[in-house]
């Protein structure tokens, strides 16, 4: 069975795993103050013997109030053109390769 667990800075020592040995467990988390409590949380759900676990994290991005996405862009330009205007002190085409990379992979496991 599949399983959706919302960590919310979850206390891990009181967090009952029984239920979810040999299951599939997504772990979506809404809010992670301390990280280190965070992985002793993830370290107790594959001690219980989960059969798969998956993490979602949502990391909000401040969109520039005069970015706009354009219709007839795909999302790969889109981030491309975003990583341009971005202010940042970084190699942008490196960064853009890494972003590159990452979205061909995530397209491979659809």
């Amino acid at each position: 069975m599949f399983y959706n667990i919302y960590y919310e800075d979850t206390n891990h020592q009181t967090f009952d795993t029984h239920e979810y040995e040999n299951k599939i467990v997504r772990i979506i988390v809404r809010k992670k103050s301390d990280t280190k409590k965070f992985e002793k949380f993830v370290d107790k759900m594959y001690s219980c013997g989960v059969a798969e676990l998956k993490i979602v994290e949502n990391f909000t991005i401040q969109e520039a109030e005069d970015f706009e996405a354009f219709e007839s862009e795909d999302t790969l330009s889109i981030l491309n053109r975003y990583i341009e205007e971005a202010e940042i002190n970084l190699d942008k085409s490196i960064v853009q390769k890494m972003i590159q990379e990452i979205y061909q992979e995530a397209c491979e496991l659809i």
